[in-house]
């Protein structure tokens, strides 16, 4: 291991300080190919005749035909597969269905929506439970106790994400809209305790129906989903924990289910990724380590190997959590040097997020744009140092690391040779920029765009 120096000074108005930090090897860290769970073929599960399957393949593409959609709406209504054969619909219904498609194309999708959407109405009971639950909501609200009542609209949205039944839908829209001119507080709470005993198997019912539709809807898409099934499933699971019928628990196991399945399912994005970091690095997706190389590096870590790639669904979060900043100090500074190509184009520097809710596996992730770095030559910040030792390492160095902080001042780091790493990059074809920190712990998330 190569010996280095480092530096990191805090350079404001009123004060300035030094901290050493021990020899640290710097590194190219690179992504594997490695998925959570697996790397599987992205393509429906059986049991499917191989001309169903190829078929529900192109569609999700976007080089399907009208016939391989009629192939996956034939074999999926005899299966009674129903949700999958809407969920393929809204897939296929703008390339095969638009302003400039044939004539009897749009009329065979029509078609087929109208069959698929008898088939799916909600049924007598379910039609009545959501009126009741629509009509204590009203109760409650032209009683003025508004919280009540938005916890009893939040109740009626869930059942409305899993029952299709538009009617309900615009009656719930116009609860919303008349309770969107109020404020809160419950006008009587002892009335909207009398209403919650009296509303009790109500409410029991709701949540058995609820619970056990949002199952239904979990099998199929497991079976023949896509990705109008998957926005289908992470609505329900966000209206079932607002409603309080998932708990923190839950939404997050259901979340990884939808996720995991997902990346069997569907189509995923291709990430590139190099990074320059000190230390090692942990990189984790859906709260579980990732392998990211093989020949037996530790899952979830690692300090050295060639780019691979991530298969990435739209929306996924692919944690990188570093164990080595550049510099020293309470708190210290981080520094990443990072290059990052999807699908063959480089990644803006939006898409780079940094999480500081505390912990990397922290379920609620609190994200906040990662903030870039600016390379800064050492003749720039000579004037704020006072150290004539620190003064003559830093124009050695040639460069500094400066980063922002949240009061204002900027914090500068250095090594020796510290920018030569940005040469290596460019060498490889790679457009690189600097992402840094100063805070006890340093946890970047590449938030894959939709």
């Amino acid at each position: 291991m190569n010996e280095v120096q480092g530096l990191r000074r805090r350079v404001s108005p009123s004060r300035s300080h030094a901290a050493r930090r021990p020899a640290a090897l710097w590194f190219l860290a690179a992504v594997a190919a490695a998925q959570t769970p697996g790397d599987a073929p992205a393509e429906p599960l059986p049991p499917f005749p191989a001309e169903t399957a190829a078929a529900m393949v192109r569609l999700r593409d976007g080089i399907g035909s009208t016939d391989d959609l009629k192939a996956v709406v034939e074999a999926e209504t005899a299966a009674g597969r129903h949700d999958v054969v809407a969920w393929w619909i809204e897939t296929a219904e703008p390339a095969l269905a638009g302003p400039k498609a044939p004539g009897p194309a749009r009329s065979a999708v029509a078609g087929w929506k109208r069959e698929t959407a008898k088939r799916r109405a909600a049924t007598q009971d379910d039609r009545v439970l959501i009126s009741k639950s629509i009509s204590r909501a009203e109760g409650l609200a032209s009683r003025k106790n508004y919280d009540a009542a938005r916890k009893a609209v939040a109740a009626a949205a869930a059942l409305l994400e899993v029952v299709d039944h538009p009617d309900g839908m615009k009656n719930l829209a116009a609860v919303r809209d008349r309770l969107s001119k109020f404020g809160g507080g419950d006008a009587d709470p002892r009335d909207v305790a009398r209403d919650a005993t009296a509303s009790s198997a109500l409410l029991e019912s709701g949540r058995a129906r609820f619970a056990g539709r949002i199952e239904e809807l979990f099998t199929q898409y497991e079976t023949a989903g896509c990705t109008a099934g998957r926005r289908v499933l992470e609505r329900a699971v966000a209206a079932g924990h607002a409603a309080g019928w998932l708990g923190d628990a839950e939404r997050g196991a259901s979340t990884t289910r939808i996720r995991r399945a997902a990346r069997r399912l569907e189509a995923l994005r291709r990430l590139r990724l190099l990074l320059r970091a000190e230390g090692r690095v942990a990189f984790r997706l859906d709260g579980a380590p990732c392998i990211p190389f093989a020949g037996g590096e530790a899952a979830g870590s690692a300090e050295s190997g060639d780019a691979r790639e991530f298969r990435l669904l739209p929306g996924d979060r692919l944690q990188m959590t570093f164990d080595t900043p550049i510099s020293g100090g309470d708190p210290p500074m981080w520094g990443v040097l990072v290059s990052a190509v999807l699908d063959g184009k480089p990644a803006p520097a939006a898409v780079w997020r940094q999480n500081i809710a505390g912990e990397p596996d922290d379920p609620e992730a609190k994200l906040r744009p990662a903030l870039r770095g600016k390379k800064t030559p050492a003749k720039n910040v000579l004037s704020s140092v006072k150290d004539e030792q620190q003064k003559k390492r830093i124009e050695a160095a040639g460069f500094v690391l400066e980063c922002p902080h949240g009061d204002g001042s900027q914090y500068i780091a250095f090594r020796p040779a510290f920018f030569g790493f940005e040469k290596d990059l460019e060498e490889r074809g790679a457009a690189a920029f600097w992402l840094a920190a100063v805070c006890p712990k340093f946890t970047l998330v590449f938030a894959t765009p939709d």
